[in-house]
């Protein structure tokens, strides 16, 4: 189950977990917004990479397909964490800003194809602002 919350009352800056992230995307921040740090698990899954897709839309706006070009909603960024690994990338805030809504998928397959869920539990935590 994803978890958002405020850091501090006077604070912009949000955190998102979630803990068992799949194929199926869920919405980080229904708000426009930055990401200031991305951690991106995939250490249950030893045998295959995942892709961890954020999308500058609401979550029931993204579409997966599986092999027709141009039917799947185009990541604004993807992050590749390869079998047993566990990713993490810190952000300036002027370079990854979303204007339209932070939704977040994990996928087997890179690009805009695929539909594939990992074969185990992947994790994802993000700081928002």
């Amino acid at each position: 189950m994803p978890l958002l919350s405020t850091l501090a009352a006077s604070s912009a800056t949000t955190f998102f977990r979630d803990k068992a992230l799949t194929n199926a995307a869920v919405v980080a921040d229904a708000n426009s917004g930055s990401i200031r740090m991305l951690d991106c698990d995939n250490t249950a899954n030893s045998g295959a990479t995942t892709f961890f897709k954020i999308y500058n839309l609401a979550a029931a706006s993204v579409v997966f397909h599986a092999s027709t070009a141009g039917s799947s909603t185009n990541p604004y960024i993807q992050i590749p964490a390869p079998a047993g690994k566990r990713i993490v990338v810190t952000v300036d805030s002027t370079d990854v800003t979303l204007a339209t809504a932070i939704s977040c998928a994990a996928i087997t397959t890179g690009g805009t194809l695929g539909t594939g869920a990992p074969g185990s539990v992947v994790g994802v935590r993000m700081l928002l602002s």
